[in-house]
């Protein structure tokens, strides 16, 4: 019966707790002017934050049980709270549909969040505190930049309405259906166990897989044929890796060279903004260019390049090709390695030729090549001179590097 009460008057007056080394006890607070939903212990179990239905976040001292801030700001009733790690912030949600995120120390309102369209049900600091995570009534799960208070990430949860939200050091995860694009559920019998996989067809590849499988932020739909191909893909690593090991040439060919620190460019560029997929597809590529190039011709430096670009995507394998390569230490230690811009720089490029606006051909020429010579060159082309032949050129549009056209 005592517990009941207390419960009770928990969710509609609001509750503190203290804890002391020998009687700890409950202090009912009548600070909120309506029903507690929700309740947060900032990281150092000093304070207690609550959110109310009377749209108001207060701050509670655990050592006294009395409440040292108000926090006013939401126009609707606060779902949920959560302090961030190091507690210098709180981040509420609320059904007005907005997150807010406040400054602990001043009491002051940073930034509105806004981007759902129902209300906010769930919030959670990244381990790190760079990130906050938010479920809504909407369905749908976003993540959001700290320091530059901008949404970065939304995806439909495919659960429904988002109550909660459990994150752990490796919060970003892709939400992944079954086969044919069923939701996974132990009752349709399609869950994909991670284990199986890796004992069949190893971590690696499994990790390799679900970066390669669809964009971040979509829920992608698991192929098994798919497992497959980024196994295959790792064995073509291993198996030009060491033949890599044998010849072990000093030198890159030029055109392997070049494609490498395009590659280097576009995984690093891929990672920051989260397009795993991607930038896998980047390294497939170099590997196909790499098994083509007759020589094979990789020079150590940048074979250890391809291998530190591609460690974050198969740790395993790469680490084992770092030892055959006589390095004691990991190579999960080294610096990340750099693009040489002269390098990625495109020499010749493909020209769109248009004719009143209509695509009506495509030449291949220097990528700084002036106005004047590529107009000469397009309008030497057979099949452009028909659309030509007769009419007088009004004026000549041209964008460096992409296209010109022909207005008549």
């Amino acid at each position: 019966m005592n517990k009941l009460f207390f419960l009770f008057a928990f969710l509609l007056l609001g509750i503190v707790f203290s804890s002391q080394a020998q009687s700890p006890e409950l202090i009912i607070q009548t600070g909120h002017l309506g029903a507690v939903y929700t309740l947060s212990l900032d990281p150092g179990e000093n304070y207690l934050a609550s959110g109310s239905f009377d749209a108001t976040v207060k701050i509670w001292e655990l050592a006294t049980g009395k409440e040292i801030k108000t926090l006013d700001g939401h126009t609707g009733p606060v779902r949920t709270v959560d302090f961030s790690p190091d507690g210098k912030y709180l981040a509420s949600g609320s059904d007005d549909h907005t997150i807010k995120l406040w400054d602990m120390e001043s009491a002051k309102q940073i930034v509105t969040l806004r981007g759902h369209s129902s209300g906010v049900l769930a919030i959670q600091f990244s381990p790190s505190g760079e990130r906050i995570i938010s479920g809504s009534v909407d369905e749908l799960i976003k993540i959001w930049d700290v320091e530059t208070q901008r949404e970065i990430m939304s995806w439909d949860g495919g659960v429904g309405r988002i109550e909660s939200i459990d994150i752990n050091s490796s919060y970003t995860n892709l939400a992944v259906s079954g086969e044919g694009g069923i939701k996974m559920s132990k009752s349709k019998g399609n869950v994909i166990s991670p284990e199986q996989v890796i004992k069949e067809y190893g971590a690696d590849t499994l990790r390799i897989y679900e970066m390669f499988m669809g964009p971040f932020e979509q829920t992608i739909a698991w192929d098994a044929t798919g497992v497959k191909g980024a196994r295959r893909f790792l064995e073509k690593v291993w198996r030009l890796a060491g033949q890599f090991l044998v010849t072990q040439n000093s030198q890159s060919s030029p055109d392997l060279k070049k494609l490498l620190h395009k590659t280097i460019k576009k995984v690093s560029e891929d990672i920051e903004s989260l397009k795993f997929n991607t930038a896998v597809s980047s390294l497939m590529e170099f590997s196909n260019a790499w098994q083509a190039d007759r020589k094979k011709r990789l020079g150590k430096k940048d074979f250890k390049d391809f291998l530190k670009v591609l460690s974050p995507f198969a740790p395993h394998l790469t680490q084992e090709l770092w030892w055959k390569l006589d390095f004691k230490s990991s190579i999960h230690n080294q610096k990340w390695p750099k693009y040489d811009p002269t390098l990625i720089k495109e020499e010749i490029a493909t020209f769109i030729i248009q004719v009143q606006g209509r695509v009506r051909g495509k030449i291949e020429a220097e990528i700084e090549i002036s106005e004047e010579k590529l107009k000469k060159l397009a309008l030497s082309q057979e099949k452009i001179k028909k659309w030509i032949t007769g009419k007088k050129i009004k004026k000549t549009i041209f964008i460096p590097g992409r296209l010109i056209n022909f207005v008549l």
